[in-house]
């Protein structure tokens, strides 16, 4: 340990210990794209989701047997940040002429047990459109 003098009195002087480096947040940050149209390709999704950041991954969610689309699909990001940006800037936007819709994606059972969910609901009127009823919803939010 080494002393140092203050005042003609010693002081011992410690040296804190290093904070280890944080880990590295391996996450992948995805989101849930829904309402597409059946002529959208992972290309396409590649197209619009890769101005707001770097993608780590695309899946476009096809029929086993038929191979056609079933109209959704998951964007995956490195980062929250970027995932977060999507959402918030391509939420309802047009893709191939069709609003596209989208939400975080709860792949976790320990993140749906938290009391976060989701509302379905259905026999709406065809002319109701994804972003009035996030309109209608969104007051609920917390």
């Amino acid at each position: 340990m080494a002393v140092q003098f203050m005042f003609s009195v010693p002081v011992p002087v410690t040296t804190p210990k290093p904070k280890p480096a944080p880990e590295a947040d391996n996450r992948i940050w995805s989101l849930y794209v829904g309402d597409l149209d059946p002529q959208v390709t992972e290309a396409d999704l590649i197209d619009k989701f890769r101005l707001i950041g770097p993608i780590a991954s695309v899946r476009l969610c096809r029929d086993s047997f038929t191979g056609d689309s079933l109209r959704y699909a998951y964007v995956n990001f490195f980062t929250s940040l970027d995932a977060s940006t999507a959402l918030c800037f391509l939420n309802h936007k047009d893709l191939k002429g069709k609003p596209i819709r989208i939400m975080r994606s709860q792949r976790y059972p320990l993140t749906r047990k938290t009391g976060i969910a989701n509302l379905f609901v259905k026999n709406l009127h065809p002319s109701i459109t994804s972003a009035q009823l996030q309109s209608m919803f969104s007051r609920y939010l917390q």
